[in-house]
């Protein structure tokens, strides 16, 4: 295991402790005085980190729906909303459910979620990208009954009724997303317009949308999970998996 996957994992359970390291490094980072892999990236997440202004939390594992919830979620507002998003980590959900803001997770089954990342970052294993699925998971399981738990089919197919169940508990006035062939294709094409903002180009390996470009290597890596090796972790991740869905969503 890398010692900043190691760290990572360790901190961001406390997001008091997280979010000090976290601009810390952003700041060190500058001057090139901590490693360059050590340094956040600033791009779309300066303004993604929750604070008391937050009006929404969008969060979960990589490679789960974010980027179409938080685009979809915007796309429908009259106004701009401060939304804390894509940090992937459980300090921004923690932060949230101890101060009262609203917080949508979004969770997905564990190996499409981690042979989607690996499909887009193609760095790091199989393991240790398990590992960090189950760890994300059991650190929010204790706050359960503050956030809205949302799926991956619940994001891609029906966002409008996401956000209803987020007025619904939460007491907001969000307005609703209409989930037409129209509105989703508008979600891909801003997401696209994001990547190209950021990479100079549309990336099949890395954009948030379907791509053909993915399935060859998408059939390798589910035959490596689907072998003993990962067996044991695959279990529990299914575990936590259930034990969220049926806690209701």
């Amino acid at each position: 295991m890398s010692l900043k996957r190691s760290l990572k994992r360790t901190l961001w359970v406390f997001p008091s402790v997280y979010f000090m390291i976290l601009r810390i490094l952003r700041f060190t980072g500058r001057f090139g005085l901590v490693p360059a892999d050590f340094v956040p990236p600033e791009s779309y997440r300066t303004n993604g980190l929750v604070n008391r202004e937050t009006e929404l939390v969008i969060e979960g594992f990589p490679r789960s729906g974010n980027s179409f919830a938080v685009t979809a979620m915007r796309l429908s507002q009259e106004r701009s909303l401060i939304i804390a998003h894509h940090f992937h980590v459980p300090a921004q959900i923690i932060y949230a459910c101890r101060h009262g803001i609203p917080v949508l997770v979004i969770i997905r089954k564990a190996s499409d979620a981690i042979i989607s990342q690996k499909i887009r970052t193609s760095s790091g294993n199989l393991e240790q990208a398990l590992m960090d699925w189950i760890s994300f998971y059991e650190c929010i399981m204790p706050y359960r009954d503050r956030f809205v738990l949302a799926g991956f089919e619940d994001i891609t197919e029906d966002f409008g009724v996401v956000i209803d169940r987020i007025n619904t508990k939460f007491g907001t006035c969000f307005s609703c997303f209409i989930h037409s062939k129209e509105n989703c294709e508008e979600v891909f094409r801003r997401i696209e317009t994001w990547s190209v903002h950021i990479h100079g180009k549309v990336e099949e390996f890395s954009i948030e949308r379907p791509s053909s470009a993915r399935q060859e290597l998408k059939r390798e890596l589910v035959r490596e999970l689907e072998s003993e090796k990962y067996s044991p972790l695959l279990e529990k991740a299914g575990r936590i998996y259930r034990a969220f869905i049926s806690g209701g969503l």
